[in-house]
């Protein structure tokens, strides 16, 4: 588009929360806060899930934050915005955990719109 702005973010910039403030900045936003929400063990939501039609994913702590593999990126980085709601970075996608009688993560709810070719939106229960 002629005169628009083009912001590229290269690894020169930094670490993930140097590049998040300067693409805040070029967008005229505030920077996300790093420790918005407090998610105090994020040991419990790791391991794998599978939902109703076999897709599974897989849930890890990569760089101090929770990420998950088999869904959309490689670790693509999920964002705490509640003690058990994560947003998947850069995708229009909510993960919302849900527990188990005694108070283990037993699965997610995954909210989002259908991409072409497949649909991620569902229930994944958690297998280990």
């Amino acid at each position: 588009m002629p005169g628009s702005a083009l912001l590229i973010v290269g690894p020169e910039v930094g670490d993930w929360p140097s590049r998040r403030r300067h693409i805040a900045a070029f967008l005229g936003l505030t920077a996300p806060a790093s420790a918005a929400v407090v998610v105090p063990d994020l040991a419990r939501f790791v391991g794998s899930y599978r939902n109703e039609r076999g897709r599974q994913a897989r849930l890890s702590i990569h760089d101090g934050g929770l990420a998950v593999d088999g869904l959309l990126w490689h670790r693509n980085r999920l964002v705490p915005r509640a003690p058990s709601i994560f947003e998947a970075e850069s995708w229009p996608f909510r993960l919302t955990f849900e527990a188990d009688p005694s108070g283990g993560v037993a699965r997610f709810r995954l909210e989002g719109p259908d991409l072409p070719h497949t649909r991620l939106a569902g229930i994944y229960e958690k297998l280990d």
